[in-house]
C-alpha cells in the first residue's frame, strides 16, 4: 500500500465521518483484503485503523460542539452511543490533546 492509497484511505474515512464506518469499507474502497488494510495501516500511521476512525469522529464532534451544536445533535450526526460519550470525550480532548501536522494536514490526537 502506497503513500497515495493511504492518503485515499484519509480521504474516504473523512468524507464518511457521519456513517458507521467498518474496515471492510475502507477495505473495499482500496481493493484490498481488511486484514491487509488493518496491518498496513497500522504499520505506516502508528495507530489501528479503528482507532483512526475513532479518533476522527472525536475530533469532528469536538468543533461541532466548538460551533455551538448540542451535545445530542453531535451524538446523532456521528454516530456515537449516547450524549454521554460525546461529552466525556469533549472534556478529555480539551484537556488533553494537541495538533500536530502529518503529511501536510493538521490532525488532532490525544497527549
Amino acid at each position: 500500500m502506497s503513500d497515495f492509497e493511504i492518503k485515499k484511505a484519509l480521504a474516504f474515512i473523512d468524507e464518511h465521518i457521519e456513517e458507521k464506518l467498518f474496515l471492510n469499507d475502507i477495505a473495499d474502497n482500496l481493493g484490498y483484503s481488511p486484514f491487509y488494510v488493518s496491518r498496513i495501516f497500522s504499520q505506516i500511521m502508528g495507530i489501528s485503523i479503528v482507532s483512526y476512525v475513532r479518533m476522527r469522529k472525536l475530533q469532528y464532534a469536538f468543533l461541532a460542539l466548538q460551533n455551538c451544536k448540542t451535545i445530542l445533535e453531535v451524538a446523532y450526526q456521528y454516530g456515537f452511543e449516547s450524549h454521554d460519550g460525546v461529552f466525556i470525550a469533549k472534556g478529555i480532548y480539551c484537556r488533553n490533546a494537541k495538533w500536530i501536522l502529518f503529511k501536510n494536514k493538521y490532525i488532532f490526537v490525544a497527549k
